[in-house]
């Protein structure tokens, strides 16, 4: 999370949690502090839970429902996002995430996309209208459940701009 991430949580989120009504409990994935103080603000009677990998493997279904569930830079990790997503997806009527399009990562001639702890390589993500630039595993944002979207600059690193995006989607509680 970079300081241009955080100023879009709070330009977007505020709206979106308009729209989502009575929300008594959510829960946020891998979350930073700053991540869990926005979301205790917008939803101040609603029980906020942070989530740590000990406390939720994405890689099988979870045990507990969510009004909102919430993941910032957390599905990039994935071996198949899709299998996080479905399992996210089963347990909340709403999903937010925050992760990248393009995001120049090592020296200035290369996408470097880094591993996760099993030494899968990261993901970047495309929405309507945005892709990744690289040749790095690309996942295509399900469209039949998402409801909305915001693209923004994640800065600038070795003279190219980064692309990310927060997406809202419909579980399925």
């Amino acid at each position: 999370m970079n300081d241009l991430d955080l100023a879009a949580y709070k330009a977007v989120f505020p709206d979106w949690a308009k729209r989502i009504g009575l929300c008594a409990k959510v829960g946020l994935l891998s979350p930073w502090s700053e991540q869990t103080a926005l979301l205790r603000e917008l939803f101040p009677d609603a029980k906020v839970t942070a989530l740590s990998k000990r406390e939720w493997d994405l890689n099988n279904p979870g045990k507990e429902s969510f009004d909102l569930l919430a993941a910032m830079s957390v599905l990039y990790l994935a071996e198949d996002p899709g299998i996080w997503l479905r399992n996210i997806l089963a347990r909340c009527r709403v999903f937010w995430m925050q992760d990248h399009v393009r995001r120049r990562r090592g020296g200035p001639d290369t996408e470097f996309v880094g591993e996760s702890a099993d030494g899968v390589e990261r993901w970047r993500f495309a929405l309507p209208g945005f892709r990744p630039e690289a040749d790095v595993p690309t996942w295509t944002v399900p469209l039949e459940r998402l409801t909305a979207w915001h693209v923004y600059s994640g800065g600038e690193r070795h003279g190219r701009s980064a692309v990310h995006f927060l997406a809202a989607f419909r579980g399925e509680l």
